[in-house]
């Protein structure tokens, strides 16, 4: 058992160090080439942890897994609240998020937001 853990435990800080190193040498999430032509004092800083989720969903969105993994439709996220809130008692006919235009101000919001991530 000992054995075990002490592989998976090598194996996830070696996967850790070539991750942040890959960063570095290889610049997966573009923040050099990005930043290459702004001076170095207004170079935003990001810590190693935000660029590893940076460069993930980088990947991700290049291999067309993003919208898999993380599916942000308006619609089904308006269906899946007022099924939350069918559960608290109310029903799906009665939802306030189905009733009234599509141009409500929280829609236009809730795609503006939508559109970003």
């Amino acid at each position: 058992m000992l054995k075990v853990l002490r592989k998976i435990t090598i194996t996830v800080l070696l996967s850790t160090i070539l991750a942040i190193t890959s960063l570095y040498i290889f610049d997966l999430d573009g923040v050099h080439s990005l930043h290459s032509k702004i001076p170095a004092q207004l170079q935003p800083f990001r810590p190693v942890p935000i660029r590893v989720a940076n460069a993930i969903g980088k990947f991700l969105e290049h291999v067309d897994l993003l919208k898999v993994l993380l599916p942000l439709n308006e619609q089904q996220l308006i269906s899946s609240a007022c099924k939350q809130l069918n559960n608290v008692g109310n029903s799906v006919l009665e939802c306030p998020l189905l009733e009234g235009s599509k141009d409500e101000e929280w829609r236009i919001g809730l795609r503006v937001l939508l559109d970003s991530l």
